[in-house]
């Protein structure tokens, strides 16, 4: 039998026979209703005060550590224990788990209970282990500069076993959930709602419209300053570049990052060439005019100063890395297989 307490975790012999006397006497009884030994294993998580957290399944169990900020997976059979959570996501639930809040409320029948929860749930179609972290302060100073993109108090993400890493952070906040004959449904205001339906909408759950997004960091020189001149992808036409981000676009007075218009607005900005949609990659900079009634400086150039009222166009943007935001708002299958960037290392 398994055991998890707040701060440790053990098995405990069960099931087994065991032969006493029955009356202090020389009757002997046997029976297999009997807890043996204790044993912990070995690793200084328990399951905090969030039982809710626990899944089963691959014969490997997860469940959440919010005292120590972290997801863990057991695999009893080898008796390992291993915070997945470490897998480039150590200081993303570190910050979140440690901000949940402490809210009560009482149920109808007078039962106090804490509103903030950490949901652990199976996806049997995706083979996931699904975990929602409701009721923290997303404005926690732990959390700090680390914030995602329209974060609210709670937050849906999903671990492959397969991949071994962190796959995909959802949009929907489940009620609870349940796997049966390889379906996943969750529930959500009382109603059961069935995921990966092939009839269904998609960017929709619970009724609610929603974006498939991907975030792509490119860093093929993180040591170097680089021109970032274009992106271009395979894939399903529909795909937008919400965001561009050259990191030192600031320090070079580069804004208004974007694709330049193609000659197809379907497109969104793309071009269709051997397959590969393709986007040129362009900024605004400031213009800069000579001073009205200057005169030569000691430097032997006239004093500049911007020109407030015209700006223009530059190619590419300027950063260590690039941060590119894709986006797509599709009713139906939107497919996203390659992501790439053409650059050279900056001369300025």
């Amino acid at each position: 039998m398994l055991a998890l307490a707040e701060d440790k975790v053990f098995r405990v012999l069960a099931d087994k026979d065991a032969l006493f006397n029955a009356d202090d006497g020389v009757n002997v009884t046997a029976t297999n209703l009997v807890l043996g030994q204790a044993m912990a294993y070995q690793g200084n998580y328990g399951i905090s005060i969030h039982p809710e957290s626990f899944v089963y399944f691959r014969n490997n169990i997860y469940f959440s550590d919010a005292k120590r900020g972290s997801i863990i997976q057991l695999t009893p059979a080898n008796g390992q224990m291993f915070p997945i959570s470490s897998k480039g996501m150590s200081n993303f639930f570190r910050d979140r788990l440690g901000a949940l809040q402490t809210t009560t409320a009482t149920d109808n029948d007078g039962n106090v209970f804490n509103t903030a929860k950490i949901l652990g749930l199976y996806d049997g179609h995706k083979k996931n282990y699904i975990v929602s972290i409701q009721g923290y302060n997303q404005s926690d100073a732990s959390i700090g500069s680390e914030s995602i993109p329209n974060e609210t108090s709670n937050i849906t993400l999903s671990y492959s076993l397969n991949s071994q890493g962190w796959t995909s952070r959802y949009s929907f906040i489940p009620e609870t959930g349940i796997s049966m004959n390889n379906k996943f449904f969750t529930f959500k205001n009382g109603k059961a709602y069935l995921h990966h339906s092939n009839t269904a909408n998609r960017n929709n759950f619970y009724g609610v419209a929603g974006n498939s997004e991907v975030q792509i960091i490119f860093n093929d020189n993180p040591s170097f300053v680089s021109d970032w001149l274009s992106l271009n992808y395979e894939g399903t036409a529909g795909w937008l570049a919400s965001e561009i981000i050259g990191e030192q676009d600031s320090t070079y007075s580069i804004t208004n990052v974007r694709l330049l218009d193609s000659e197809d607005s379907n497109f969104n900005g793309w071009f269709l060439k051997e397959g590969k949609y393709h986007g040129s990659i362009v900024g605004t900079q400031p213009v800069y005019i000579i001073q009205p009634g200057s005169s030569i400086g000691s430097d032997g150039f006239y004093p500049l100063i911007q020109d407030g009222s015209n700006t223009q166009d530059i190619s590419g943007t300027k950063g260590f890395f690039l941060k590119a935001r894709f986006k797509n708002t599709s009713t139906s299958v939107c497919e996203l297989a390659a992501v790439g960037s053409e650059y050279y290392i900056s001369q300025t």
